[in-house]
């Protein structure tokens, strides 16, 4: 099983072409979200994925924050996690 993890900001123009991209490949979800301002959260939320928002901070700290969401939630993979940009 892979799970993806998704970094974003204002990312509403590209993330429903990433998540579709997905489909069939991962079995998962999770975007962070660093508060975008568009409709992110709104179209990742409709489309299937857990969304988590936290401030952004730096790459490393968003997907170590991820990665600790997954575990917490449950949600870890048996397998892989696959960090994936949006755009």
């Amino acid at each position: 099983m892979i799970h993806a993890i998704i970094l974003t900001f204002d990312e509403a123009q590209h993330i429903l072409r990433c998540l579709e991209s997905l489909k069939g490949v991962v079995a998962q979800v999770t975007v962070i979200d660093s508060g975008s301002t568009d409709d992110t959260v709104a179209l990742a939320r409709a489309h299937g994925a857990d969304v988590v928002t936290t401030p952004w901070l730096n790459y490393a700290t968003q997907f170590n924050f991820g990665i600790a969401h997954v575990m917490a939630t449950g949600r870890a993979p048996t397998e892989w996690l696959l960090r994936i940009d949006a755009g």
